[in-house]
């Protein structure tokens, strides 16, 4: 368009005194269009700034901050979330107990497609962005194509979470998830950690040196176990650094072993705050019937 230009390499928060000289020798530019970096599970968003000249130089306008969602746009303009409530208050109602009671809690969203569950799940997102802005987010989503892959829908909740790159070589994709597992666990118990990590995030470790890795690429027993106890313990310490909230959208076209490593993790981190948000399509009831039994509040959208 006449008179936009994209800045894709240019932040809003802290770099505003940056973005006049983008305009410099440009008098026909009367707006300039910025990425705004967000939290990565709320995305980037780009948001024009309009330009005001002067004989005093150049200023840049910003519009009023109002409930409206700047980043779900309709025909340019921001829209609010109507008619959901009711829905994102019981969300809001069981985040604060999962932080307050510092205790696990899991809700299944089913609704059919269109219904409208991606924006409700965006929205309870932007709500606690404001409102706990110290928690965390593990994102992922089921995908037709790879439905019912083992530990398809987690290891790519992972992969994200660790910003692990597959254009890397495998070599740098281990070293990336050994960097985040030491971050995360303390110990020696973070070298074992991260092997099985890297397991389910498809990101294989060398096992000559690990008994362990070694017997469970032998018996796929073993293999769950410890699978089992590399994700507890990862994500046990990931919600004693702060709460934490695992997203799983689309779980109908999720894999059974990220549903049992969720329930695991759900009856075995009792007392960590851990709230589980799934959304699916009401055929997850042939996919995984009794999901989450005792542990999960159902919610038709």
């Amino acid at each position: 368009q006449a008179g936009l230009v994209a800045a894709e390499h240019i932040r809003l928060l802290g770099q505003q005194r940056r973005l006049p000289q983008l305009l410099q020798g440009r008098p026909d530019l009367e707006q300039l269009a910025i990425v705004v970096e967000q939290r990565p599970h709320l995305g980037g968003q780009i948001r024009p700034i309009r330009v005001e000249r002067s004989s005093a130089g150049m200023r840049l306008l910003e519009s009023e901050v109002n409930d409206a969602d700047t980043s779900r746009p309709l025909l340019g303009k921001p829209t609010p979330c109507i008619g959901r409530e009711h829905e994102l208050g019981v969300l809001e109602l069981t985040v604060n107990a999962c932080i307050d009671e510092s205790a696990p809690r899991a809700v299944v969203m089913i609704g059919a497609p269109g219904i409208g569950k991606s924006r409700l799940c965006h929205e309870f997102l932007r709500r606690l962005a404001t409102r706990f802005p110290e928690h965390q987010v593990l994102l992922a989503r089921g995908d037709a194509m790879s439905r019912g892959a083992a530990c398809g829908v987690l290891g790519r909740a992972l992969r994200r979470r660790f910003a692990v790159d597959d254009g890397e070589t495998l070599a740098a994709r281990q070293a990336t998830i050994r960097t985040a597992i030491s971050r995360r666990v303390p110990g020696p118990e973070a070298l074992q950690v991260a092997e099985f990590i890297g397991e389910l995030c498809g990101v294989g470790f060398p096992d000559a040196d690990s008994v362990k890795l070694r017997a469970a690429r032998q018996d796929p027993r073993i293999m769950s176990d410890q699978l089992r106890q590399a994700f507890t313990t990862l994500l046990r310490e990931e919600c004693r650094a702060t709460p934490t909230v695992l997203v799983l959208d689309d779980l109908q076209w999720g894999d059974a072993f990220t549903v049992k490593l969720v329930e695991a993790a759900l009856r075995e981190l009792h007392d960590q705050p851990l709230m589980v948000l799934a959304f699916a399509r009401p055929e997850i009831a042939d996919s995984f019937p009794n999901l989450w039994k005792g542990l999960a509040q159902q919610i038709i959208v």
